[in-house]
């Protein structure tokens, strides 16, 4: 029998969703969306790579910036793993369409039948699904290192005190959703592995599958180096079981990763291309403004990123625990070095997805040892305290993203026409954000708040 206190969270746990999902939901293809849902339209309508007539959905600007070249060939430079992820929502979407032709339209003027709005709501319940998914799997990964308050609470965290409830609602078409549930099933992997040893084929998949999602975030895979050093010690003692044993890990990271590469292949004429040139300014990375600027700050927007992060400082497991600080830093400098470091359109530092899991792992590690003291001394409140700056936190980030979601904050800090927004014409809050104008940015979150009360 199950007890109250476990039906109670599941009943909160369903009303939270429906109500993020009243707040959120909006089942669109946008941007960056369109680079990630068109090798699946093209695919599953036209069995080719041939992207001309899904590119015809999206708009002239990355038209012109990602996907037409000056020779005439459409390509695609976005990660293919999140395509492959919806896919089983869209294959049983189709198997439903009673008004399905027998033949797709070659005409590229026609456009795609993929972006029917049955199959782009497909895609985003699948986005959805995928967040509940990688949910799921985090707050199993966590029970591996914490009691059960202390996975929850990470859990939670993670999920509300980042950018993943507006990447799995607001903007489905984005890969971050899929991203954060890739890397929970890897942090999982790994967490389990330190405690009785996984297949290793297992972990170098689960890489793989991270790198496919968004190959950027392949610096995740550094978790897994405390497996593969051990692995690596008894190279003297046992060099063929060794060499089988990283063999192994890099064979089933390939063949995960080889969709990607028989994509490229496709669109591109080889397998193995850079589909960012000049994109990435690896010797100008903008660290601070990344992590503290108006500009979809990470630490302002989404100050749980912060507090996790610092939490991972008291994993136990030392190798593990520095490991797992070294792929968050590379991430960091990665995201900072890229040309639109502030995210482009979207909200908050939307590229820390991928490491939200992560930071959920260091919130399980601060409540896990705030309960410590208070077996130690009997101080309830160190609990009540820490939980109070997570709640906090998440309320906060809620809060930010849904001014985002109704257009009360700019959704492009880059693009002026993004702050015309309700302000009349000669308002100085019409002008583009200076990176460090924090009172601005209250007292816009005022006006926001009593816009919000009106309506």
């Amino acid at each position: 029998m199950r007890r109250p206190g476990t039906l109670l969270l599941l009943l909160l746990s369903i009303v939270c969703i429906i109500l993020l999902a009243r707040t959120f939901w909006n089942p669109v293809i946008r941007l960056d969306g369109h680079g990630y849902y068109a090798p699946l339209a093209s695919a599953l309508f036209d069995h080719d790579f041939d992207l001309r007539n899904e590119f015809i959905h999206a708009e002239p600007f990355m038209r012109a910036t990602y996907f037409e070249r000056p020779d005439g060939r459409v390509v695609d430079p976005f990660a293919v793993g999140a395509a492959l992820l919806w896919s089983p929502g869209l294959l049983l979407a189709r198997a439903f369409d009673s008004d399905l032709p027998q033949r797709s339209s070659r005409s590229v003027r026609a456009g795609s039948i993929a972006y029917r709005q049955r199959y782009v709501r497909a895609m985003a319940t699948m986005t959805a699904l995928q967040a509940l998914a990688g949910c799921v799997l985090l707050f199993i990964a966590l029970r591996h290192v914490a009691g059960v308050l202390a996975a929850g609470t990470g859990t939670v965290a993670a999920a509300l005190g980042t950018p993943l409830v507006y990447y799995a609602l607001a903007q489905p078409s984005y890969a971050h959703a899929a991203s954060f549930l890739a890397a929970s099933a890897l942090l999982l992997a790994v967490l389990r592995d330190r405690q009785k040893r996984v297949p290793i084929a297992l972990l170098g998949a689960l890489w793989g599958l991270v790198a496919i999602v968004r190959w950027q975030d392949a610096i995740l895979g550094l978790i897994v180096a405390p497996r593969l050093l051990e692995e690596i010690a008894t190279l003297q003692e046992r060099p063929g079981s060794t060499l089988r044993q990283l063999a192994l890990f890099l064979a089933s990271a390939l063949i995960v990763f080889s969709p990607q590469l028989f994509f490229w292949n496709s669109v591109y004429g080889s397998a193995f291309v850079y589909t960012h040139r000049g994109f990435m300014k690896w010797t100008a990375p903008q660290v601070l403004p990344f992590l503290f600027s108006l500009w979809h700050g990470a630490f302002v927007y989404s100050p749980l990123l912060l507090l996790g992060s610092a939490g991972l400082l008291l994993l136990p497991d030392r190798r593990l625990r520095w490991a797992a600080v070294a792929a968050l830093l590379l991430e960091i400098y990665a995201c900072a070095a890229a040309g639109d470091w502030w995210g482009g359109g979207g909200f908050s530092a939307r590229r820390l997805t991928s490491v939200a899991p992560l930071a959920g792992l260091g919130v399980a590690c601060l409540v896990t040892r705030a309960q410590q003291h208070t077996r130690v001394r009997g101080v309830r409140w160190r609990v009540a305290i820490v939980v109070a700056c997570l709640g906090a936190a998440s309320a906060w980030n809620l809060r930010l993203a849904h001014y985002n979601a109704r257009g009360l904050l700019p959704f492009n800090p880059n693009v002026r026409r993004d702050y015309v927004r309700h302000y009349p014409r000669g308002d100085a809050r019409r002008e583009i954000y200076s990176l460090w104008d924090y009172p601005r940015l209250l007292g816009e979150i005022v006006d926001a708040e009593r816009i919000l009360w009106r309506r």
